[in-house]
C-alpha cells in the first residue's frame, strides 16, 4: 500500500512539472513556417505532449529514429517512453508549411 501512494504522488509531481513546461500552444505558434526536419521534430515532440498530458501521462527519453525529405515534405519519427513502454510517432509536414498543418500519426507500442 505504501508504495503505491509513493508511486502515486511521483506521477502526480511529474504530471505537475510536464505541465508547467508544457502550455497550450498559442495561435502565434502555430503560425511559424517549419524549415527543416529538425524544427519538425521539435514541433512534434510539442504536440505528442499535449496528446499525453491530459491523461497524465508524461512522454519522456525521446530519440529520433529518423529525420527525412522525401521531395517537398519533411517527415520525424520520433521513440519516446511511457511508463515502461516504448512508443513510435511519426510527424509530416510540406516544407515551409506553418505548423498548425504538421500531421501527427502516433503509431503505438514499438
Amino acid at each position: 500500500m505504501e508504495k503505491t501512494i509513493n508511486e502515486l504522488m511521483k506521477r502526480g509531481w511529474l504530471a505537475g512539472i510536464a505541465l508547467v513546461m508544457c502550455q497550450p500552444v498559442s495561435a502565434h505558434e502555430e503560425e511559424k513556417p517549419i524549415h527543416s526536419p529538425n524544427e519538425l521534430s521539435q514541433w512534434c515532440k510539442t504536440l505528442v505532449e499535449q496528446h499525453y498530458l491530459p491523461q497524465n501521462l508524461l512522454p519522456r527519453n525521446w530519440r529520433e529514429s529518423q529525420l527525412l525529405v522525401d521531395g517537398d515534405y519533411f517527415k520525424a519519427k520520433l521513440v519516446f517512453r511511457i511508463e515502461y513502454e516504448d512508443y513510435l510517432a511519426e510527424c509530416t509536414v510540406r516544407a515551409g508549411a506553418q505548423r498548425k498543418y504538421v500531421v501527427l500519426q502516433l503509431l503505438g507500442k514499438r
